[in-house]
């Protein structure tokens, strides 16, 4: 996920620009401004465990993170049909063993 200031396309529709799916505003990212949320169309090539996929995430640059709960709640209300029927990570940890 990122976030971007500019004008975005319809809640569903690629933004090349910021090389994703544009998701809608969450009304709370990460450090409490709420902003646009971007899918990014970049994937891993293999399963990765949730420490593996945040550093993934946060290598992609720009922001890019996973999900919150909130976030991933929002992106299947609205592009469910951009995800795979699948497990996915979300930033947010359960407890010391699992994550959401």
């Amino acid at each position: 996920m990122q976030t971007s200031t500019t004008t975005p396309p319809a809640i569903g529709q690629h933004w090349p620009e910021q090389g994703g799916t544009y998701i809608g505003i969450a009304s709370d990212l990460v450090g409490g401004e709420p902003g646009h949320l971007v899918l990014l169309d970049d994937r891993p090539t293999e399963r990765l465990s949730w420490l593996g996929s945040k550093l993934w995430a946060a290598a992609i640059g720009n922001s890019a993170r996973l999900p919150t709960r909130a976030e991933a709640l929002l992106i299947f209300c609205n592009a469910k049909s951009k995800i795979t029927n699948d497990w996915h990570w979300t930033s947010e940890e359960y407890n010391a063993s699992y994550a959401w």
